[in-house]
């Protein structure tokens, strides 16, 4: 019986190959394996170009490190105000009937 995974939750993400040998750069840059010269050079690109690459990468996983805000998120605006409308149609329509 397969259980229902949670909302929350995301599987881990697969890398498409022509990414692998930047995505390896980056993390051996990270663990201190190797410089961000020692990629760049690696990769046929420049060193600035590589770091660039590897702050954009950063930056989208420290915004997906944010804590989030506990509960549900609010509904928009404009279907608050539908429903609204809608359960007071309902009201008015009862009270006709």
């Amino acid at each position: 019986m397969l259980r229902a995974m949670s909302k929350s939750y995301t599987p881990e993400p697969m890398v498409p190959p022509e990414m692998m040998e930047r995505l390896k750069s980056i993390l051996l840059v990270l663990t201190g394996q190797w410089t961000a010269v020692e990629a760049a050079e690696k990769l046929g690109m420049s060193r600035n170009h590589f770091q660039t690459l590897m702050h954009r990468g950063l930056s989208g996983m420290i915004e997906e490190l944010k804590p989030g805000q506990p509960g549900r998120p609010p509904a928009p605006e404009k279907e608050k105000e539908l429903k609204e409308r809608v359960e007071r149609l309902e009201r008015e329509n009862e009270r006709l009937r």
